[in-house]
């Protein structure tokens, strides 16, 4: 019944060439046709492989066929047993190159069912897995050195070295060997060059390779090697980075170093090397500043004077982190009546684990007692809490409080408690400060105002590394303002040898005492706030401000 499927083999593991005879074939048989196609790769490596290879297609122990690879082209029978499904086909290849290494090709497996005669078109689609280097010198290189030793080896393999062995009167100019790439992309090259009056000069490389790449190194008379340094961690912003400039000492090679140090260009690829540009750099006191980077993004730098590059060095710009529940929609709020019918409420900045924090518990009645109306406990009101009409959705809400012993509109006795109140980034009473490993430029928020008697509320950033404080910024607002305004709160930072490890975040209803040392708040009669949404109290309070949309800002440092 003849039908045709197509199964494409993509070759790109490590394989094992097997050598198995092929066994009897069954009578009932299907068929698998054998097609090759090759993958993308410099036509010279394309030569090496067709016409050396061994390809073997397998099912388990037995081999099937094994055939070069440019013969592979041609129907082959299969046994169709195992109620007509054949499993775990491999096609593998490997190819050893006398003292050069071993050109890979690499296999997949897969299981497919065949009736008797089925086809299967089987696609080979080949790549290499190892790069090919070439060596060779110029004329003057060759006029000066009488003899040239070269040694290449895989740095995750080093005692398996090739030997690039040429007397410059009775040997080719030019050799080749392959590298693999499996642990580590990179080859070392050592040259060692012996002059006809027997002195000696040893040359070393390091070389990033890829599979596929024909790496053709030049080995020339004169030479330059720069070498960046790897960056500082502390030098890694979320939008821009600072970079060592090449000394003196990273430079090597048969010139003055500080002849061509105004002339050496610095470039930077965000795309893993594909392409290079200058970026936005600048030199800022003796280091270069690459401005305008994105946040978590790896970028690779590398110098370059005339044809001369310098080894990569890598790095990753830190996150754009921000604050959790930083528009505080979130809150949990618990119902209790200490006595009677009479229900209070307690909030919380969260609605699960705290995050956010506030010391409403200096004001709030922490456990369910026998309390009557008139003895009730000095804590019964909330100076934390939300509201509905927010920046957008819920804010935060925070006021300067006063309780007394009885109700809080009607008691004017000397036995009350005044506080400011605060929403914080911690746990009241145990933790202070968020975990957090980026370094913000600022803090920005937006903010309504009810001060009174001319109170200002404050707000206060640090951030700290390790418990060290590394940065930190305060603003204290005094105007009224009923419609929501927005603030920024600049971070200066007085270490930047240190990466950051928390972040505090502090917002207090208020700053200003009155004569008596207390907070300023009204002491007689009752004035109207919002809590808990849109519910509606009068309260003996102070300053009320609304806080919301907070948010960490990433500037480029121009």
């Amino acid at each position: 019944m003849n039908k045709f499927k197509n199964l494409v083999f993509i070759l790109a593991a490590i394989a094992f060439v097997y050598s198995c005879a092929v066994d009897e074939e069954p009578s009932s048989q299907g068929f698998i046709h054998l097609w090759s196609v090759m993958g993308d790769m410099p036509d010279e490596l394309a030569r090496d492989i067709v016409g050396s290879y061994t390809v073997v297609l397998s099912c388990g122990d037995r081999v099937i066929c094994s055939s070069p690879y440019n013969e592979i082209d041609s129907l082959v029978k299969v046994a169709c047993d195992d109620g007509y499904v054949v499993k775990a086909y491999n096609i593998t290849s490997e190819q050893a190159l006398e003292g050069r290494g071993r050109l890979r090709l690499y296999g997949m497996s897969d299981t497919f069912s065949i009736a008797p005669e089925d086809h299967y078109k089987v696609s080979l689609l080949c790549r290499p897995s190892n790069a090919k280097l070439t060596v060779g010198y110029t004329s003057g290189f060759l006029a000066k050195y009488s003899d040239v030793i070269v040694r290449a080896f895989e740095p995750s393999l080093p005692e398996r070295v090739v030997n690039f062995d040429i007397n410059a009167t009775t040997q080719s100019q030019e050799q080749f060997a392959f590298f693999n790439i499996d642990e580590e992309p990179a080859v070392c090259v050592e040259v060692e060059a012996i002059t006809s009056s027997g002195d000696t000069n040893v040359f070393s490389r390091r070389f990033p390779i890829v599979a596929g790449q024909w790496l053709k190194l030049n080995i020339d008379l004169d030479y330059v090697i720069l070498t960046l340094s790897e960056p500082v961690l502390s030098d890694i912003y979320a939008k821009y980075a600072f970079i060592s400039p090449l000394r003196h000492s990273d430079i090597e090679g048969n010139v003055d170093p500080s002849s061509i140090l105004e002339g050496i260009i610095y470039e930077i690829s965000d795309d893993g090397g594909t392409t290079w540009s200058s970026g936005n750099q600048s030199m800022i006191s003796g280091r270069i500043l690459f401005d305008g980077l994105s946040p978590s993004t790896t970028y690779q730098v590398r110098a370059r004077y005339s044809k001369y590059i310098s080894n990569i060095i890598n790095f990753t710009t830190e996150a754009a982190w921000q604050l959790q529940n930083a528009s505080f929609e979130e809150w949990k709020t618990e119902d209790y009546t200490p006595y009677g019918a009479y229900k209070l409420q307690k909030y919380f900045p969260y609605s699960s684990s705290p995050y956010w924090d506030s010391n409403n518990p200096l004001t709030t009645v922490t456990g369910v007692g026998t309390s009557t109306k008139d003895n009730l406990p000095y804590k019964s009101f909330p100076m934390v809490t939300y509201i509905y009409a927010g920046h957008s959705g819920n804010a935060a809400q925070i006021m300067t409080l006063r309780i007394g012993r009885k109700e809080a509109v009607n008691t004017n006795y000397k036995e009350h408690t005044v506080n400011w109140g605060k929403l914080f980034l911690g746990t009241y009473g145990s933790e202070s400060g968020r975990p957090m490993e980026s370094r913000p430029s600022a803090l920005s928020f937006w903010y309504t105002h009810d001060p009174y008697e001319g109170d200002s509320f404050q707000v206060n950033v640090t951030i700290y590394s390790n418990g060290t404080q590394i940065a930190s910024g305060m603003s204290a607002i005094s105007n009224s303002t009923s419609s929501w305004q927005q603030e920024r709160v600049e971070l200066q930072y007085s270490r930047t040898d240190l990466k950051a490890t928390s972040i505090y975040v502090e917002f207090v209803s208020g700053t200003k005492l009155n004569s008596s040392g207390e907070p300023v708040h009204q002491s007689k009669g009752g004035l109207s706030v919002t809590h808990g949404g849109d519910k509606t109290a009068y309260v003996h309070r102070g300053s009320v401000v609304a806080i919301d949309d907070v948010e960490l800002i990433y500037d480029n440092y121009n």
